[in-house]
């Protein structure tokens, strides 16, 4: 039989070891909760100031508007009255070509092809509008009915508020953003900051996937609790008035018909 090896952790006597550190006698006190999900995440610890721009990149990204897809999912599902299987069903939305983790996943793919570009082709305004008109399919852009992702401009501000320098990955996708604008006539979004940060922060393509998702859970833990607790109705029937039948009528049997046709009645409907 085929052994499966770890190298996550174990239990050992009076602690556990995770990556080769001990949860208690080395994390316990010395690591926040989104610290402890990105060494979880990449076997890597992260400074107190990384951990604190995790936590901002998490606030940004919270967005709990109960109408939008996939938390609408979450609500529909809460309606039943339990809070965890709403949760979980919007959250397993998120590995989807649309939302989520596989989105983080390519958006992270598109800035680190570039900078392999700009490495190979120079790191001039030409390279990167020539890297732009190269890829048929560019994740991390598209802002819906508004003119940009407030979300993105509320991460650079608490940046620059921060006095963080930025990355090589978020100084070459603030370029990038501005010539696909230029060129494609699109804004950056959220996602697209996210796998700039995450990349900055030394995560993989794999690893940015994890964390994107994670961020997002506040999100739908507030609309599945909220949920459960009102069984909304609605959410499981639509009422009689909101509903209008737009099909064919009624047919009637043949007796019906010539019920009618005698004077007899009007028979009924089969």
């Amino acid at each position: 039989m085929d052994e499966i090896r770890t190298h996550v952790g174990r239990a050992i006597h009076g602690d556990y070891e995770h990556f080769g550190l001990r949860v208690f006698r080395d994390l316990l006190g010395h690591t926040s909760y989104l610290g402890l999900i990105a060494f979880a995440i990449s076997g890597r610890r992260l400074s107190r100031d990384d951990e604190q721009l995790l936590d901002d990149l998490a606030v940004t990204a919270h967005v709990t508007e109960p109408r939008v897809w996939p938390i609408k999912l979450t609500r529909v599902v809460a309606s039943l009255g339990r809070t965890m299987p709403a949760f979980v069903s919007g959250v397993v939305a998120l590995d989807s070509d649309i939302v989520g983790g596989r989105v983080a996943n390519e958006a992270t793919r598109v800035l680190t092809d570039l900078a392999k570009h700009v490495e190979q082709h120079g790191e001039t305004d030409a390279s990167i509008a020539d890297f732009v008109v190269s890829r048929k399919r560019l994740v991390g852009f598209g802002v819906p009915f508004r003119e940009t992702d407030e979300r993105l401009d509320a991460l650079r501000a608490v940046l620059e508020r921060r006095g963080r320098a930025p990355g090589k990955y978020w100084t070459l996708a603030e370029r990038f953003w501005r010539i696909v604008k230029e060129k494609r006539g699109v804004e950056a979004n959220i996602i697209g900051g996210t796998a700039a940060v995450c990349l900055d922060l030394g995560f993989n393509e794999q690893e940015a996937s994890a964390m994107a998702v994670t961020l997002l859970q506040p999100t739908f833990l507030s609309n599945a609790v909220e949920g459960a607790a009102q069984k909304s109705a609605v959410l499981r029937q639509l009422p009689d008035e909101a509903m209008r039948y737009a099909g064919a009528a009624p047919r009637k049997s043949p007796r019906a018909l010539a019920a009618e046709a005698s004077g007899k009645g009007t028979g009924s409907g089969v």
